[in-house]
C-alpha cells in the first residue's frame, strides 16, 4: 500500500478527526487509530510517519500541546489543571513537564508573556 495515496491520507484524516474533533476522550493509541483506519498497526504507524513525518502518539501530544496554549491565552482565568484536562491530559503535572519540554516555559509563564502581548 502506498502511504502517500488518496485513500491513505482519507483515512487518516478519519482517524485524526475522530481522536481529535468527536471524542476527545477516546485513548488514541496506535492500535485504536488503526482499527478506525480498519489496517494493520505497522501500516498505520508506516502510513502516519510518511504523511506527517511523525508517530500518531507523538503528532497527538503535538496538537494537544499547541491547543492547549490556544487555550491558556484565550482564557487567562481558567485553571491550568483544567486546561490540562480538556485538552486530553490525564495528569497536570505530566501536562506541565511536556509544555515545558516543547515551549521551554511553563504554562504559567506562557500565559503571563503571552497576556503581556495583548
Amino acid at each position: 500500500m502506498d502511504p502517500d495515496s488518496f485513500s491513505h491520507k482519507m483515512l487518516l484524516q478519519k482517524a485524526l478527526h475522530f481522536s481529535f474533533g468527536h471524542h476527545p476522550e477516546y485513548e488514541s493509541t496506535l492500535s485504536n487509530i488503526a482499527e478506525i483506519v480498519n489496517i494493520s498497526e505497522r501500516e498505520t504507524l508506516r502510513c502516519f510517519k510518511k504523511i506527517t513525518g511523525e508517530s500518531p502518539i507523538q503528532y497527538l501530544l503535538k496538537y494537544r500541546l499547541i491547543r492547549s496554549a490556544s487555550v491558556l491565552t484565550e482564557y487567562p482565568d481558567k485553571n491550568i489543571s483544567i486546561v490540562a484536562e480538556e485538552c486530553g491530559f490525564d495528569s497536570p503535572a505530566y501536562y506541565t513537564k511536556k509544555f515545558k519540554e516543547f515551549y521551554l516555559c511553563s504554562p504559567r509563564e506562557y500565559r503571563q508573556v503571552h497576556q503581556a502581548v495583548f
